[in-house]
């Protein structure tokens, strides 16, 4: 249990962290556009927001599970008291695919990175046949480039 409460947890100081180095990067009053500074906090709010939600989430089902097994109504559930290896697989490819990610933008771009990207990571959810996962992620990148490129004027490597 306490790997499925301590990972968001962490999750939590990593985005207060990123929050806190986002920062330092420039703003822009709206009414101008978006500055860079916008969106890294934004992400760092959302995640921030999100992963204290499932820590929280999690530490009132391990209490719930707590006062089930003292009452003697629990099942005895054994994944309820840490990770499968499901799960540390699905967080591994994660993990590797976002770093892979982010080293890969500037040397290839965004739209192929992306397009990557969300092709392992739809594969890894079981996503049926490789040509649907491929199409979307390709799609995906393009919108992706589009939306910020054309409606927010955001420039990317290309």
């Amino acid at each position: 249990m306490r790997a499925r409460f301590l990972f968001p947890a962490f999750i939590v100081l990593v985005a207060i962290g990123y929050g806190i180095m986002a920062r330092d990067f420039p703003n822009m009053p709206l009414q101008e556009g978006f500055g860079p500074g916008l969106f890294p906090g934004l992400i760092a709010a959302t995640l921030g927001v999100l992963a204290a939600l499932e820590a929280v989430s999690q530490f009132l089902a391990y209490r719930r599970l707590k006062q089930e097994t003292s009452a003697g109504t629990a099942t005895g559930d054994a994944e309820a008291s840490g990770l499968t290896l499901a799960e540390l697989r699905a967080v591994a490819i994660l993990v590797t695919s976002v770093v892979a990610t982010v080293w890969a933008i500037p040397r290839i771009g965004l739209v192929p990175a992306a397009a990557a990207l969300v092709f392992v990571l739809s594969t890894a959810m079981g996503t049926r046949p490789l040509w649907k996962s491929l199409v979307v992620s390709v799609i995906t990148a393009g919108v992706v480039y589009a939306v910020f490129a054309e409606a927010f004027n955001v420039v990317f490597a290309f």
